[in-house]
C-alpha cells in the first residue's frame, strides 16, 4: 500500500497543476500616483474608472501588466489629464481618482466612469459616448452627452442642465432635469 501511495499521491498533484489555470493569468499590476491639487480632469479611457472625494489628489492604475508605468499622466495648471490607448495584449482594469475638489470633468473612450459620493457646489461633465453613473450631491450640475449613456438616478441637485444627443440615454429617477438636444 505504501508503495502505491508514494506514486498516486505526487500523480494527483502533477494531474491537479497541470488543470489549473497560470498563477501570473491573476496577477494584477498596481501603480500609484501622488498628484498636485488639480479641479479639471480630462481623460480617454477604456475601462472601470472611480472618480471618489478625498482628503488628497492621487491616482490608482490597475491592470494585469506592468504596461500600466508607462500610462502618461500630465497635469497643467490644475488640469490632470491621461490617456489610456488600448493595447490587445494589455489590459487597464481599473482607474481610481481621488480629489479634493474638481469643477470640469471630460470623459473619453468607452469606458464606465463611476463618481462615487459627489460633493461638489458647480460641476461640469462632458461625456462623448462613455457610460456614467453619478451618486451623491451636487449644487449645480451640467451634463453634456453625445451618445453616452448617464445614470443620474443616485445623484440629488438642486439645479441640474443636462444637453443630450439623439443616440445618448439619459437614466433619471425624476422628472426635474432640463432637457435640451444637441444638434
Amino acid at each position: 500500500m505504501k508503495s502505491y501511495a508514494r506514486y498516486i499521491i505526487p500523480m494527483f498533484v502533477l494531474m491537479l497543476a497541470s488543470s489549473v489555470p497560470s498563477f501570473a493569468q491573476f496577477t494584477t499590476y498596481l501603480r500609484l500616483v501622488e498628484l498636485e491639487p488639480y479641479t479639471e480632469i480630462n481623460m480617454n479611457v477604456d475601462s472601470e474608472v472611480i472618480l471618489l472625494k478625498s482628503t488628497r489628489d492621487h491616482i490608482t492604475f490597475s491592470g494585469d501588466s506592468t504596461f500600466i508605468a508607462s500610462i502618461n499622466v500630465t497635469q497643467n495648471d490644475s488640469v490632470l489629464s491621461f490617456n489610456y490607448e488600448k493595447e490587445p495584449e494589455d489590459k487597464l482594469i481599473r482607474v481610481v481618482i481621488e480629489y479634493k475638489d474638481i469643477s470640469s470633468v471630460t470623459t473619453g473612450g468607452n469606458g464606465t466612469y463611476y463618481f462615487h459620493k459627489l460633493k461638489q457646489d458647480n460641476l461640469a461633465i462632458r461625456n462623448p459616448h462613455a457610460k456614467v453613473h453619478l451618486n451623491g450631491d451636487a449644487e449645480n450640475l451640467t451634463l453634456v452627452s453625445v451618445d453616452g449613456i448617464n445614470d443620474v438616478t443616485s445623484l440629488n441637485a438642486d439645479k441640474m442642465f443636462v444637453q443630450i444627443g439623439e443616440k445618448a440615454t439619459l437614466i433619471n429617477r425624476e422628472d426635474r432635469t432640463v432637457l435640451s438636444a444637441l444638434n
